[in-house]
């Protein structure tokens, strides 16, 4: 399988650093913890509901362990094309290049890629887009000398969430992860319909 790549660069002191992309309820949030729970339990990385951050700020304040996988979901607000010089985007990107020796997989979730700064794809291993029960996962293929990017398609997955939902600990996982993503929505909301009652 495919994740066994991954495995591989995390054992050749490496990080992975991958993007799930899909339009609201595409099962983006839910191939991301599949995802994390599989790498936990076939190759020992570690991963629970304090790795799952909402924006890259949350993320980048907490406390970086070794051999980890993290979530980090609605990234777009955080790493915005529109202001790839950004603070935000600089410490993403400064992160990103020299934190490799800490071998954790990083996955980083948004609807559409193109919300994101071309820039950071440069970090990216894998581009994976999201489509209720199915994942189009493609490798990223970086050419330095051109300073382009290329996108090879490496496997189409069909994935049963009820497979998942046999095993308790993915169950209380999934709850938990999903209700905290709930909450978050909620809360911008809420920010944003205060923000139209000011104009």
């Amino acid at each position: 399988m495919w994740i066994g790549k991954i495995k591989e660069r995390i054992e050749n002191q490496k990080d992975c650093w991958l993007l799930i992309e899909g339009e609201t309820g595409s099962g983006k949030t839910t191939f991301a913890v599949i995802l994390a729970y599989l790498l936990n339990k076939k190759y020992g990385l570690k991963f629970s509901e304090k790795n799952y951050f909402v924006g890259i700020k949350p993320f980048l304040k907490s406390k970086i362990g070794r051999k980890n996988v993290y979530i980090i979901d609605e990234i777009s607000a955080d790493l915005n094309a529109g202001s790839w010089n950004s603070k935000m985007n600089k410490l993403f990107r400064y992160y990103s290049a020299t934190q490799r020796i800490l071998q954790n997989v990083y996955i980083l979730i948004s609807p559409f890629r193109r919300l994101i700064s071309t820039v950071n794809y440069l970090f990216f291993k894998y581009i994976i887009l999201a489509d209720r029960g199915y994942v189009n996962v493609q490798e990223v293929k970086v050419d330095y000398n051109t300073q382009t990017i290329k996108l090879d398609l490496i496997k189409l997955l069909h994935y049963d969430l009820e497979d998942f939902f046999e095993k308790k600990d993915f169950r209380k996982l999934y709850r938990t992860i999903i209700e905290r993503s709930i909450k978050y929505k909620e809360k911008i909301r809420k920010e944003i319909l205060e923000e139209i009652k000011n104009l």
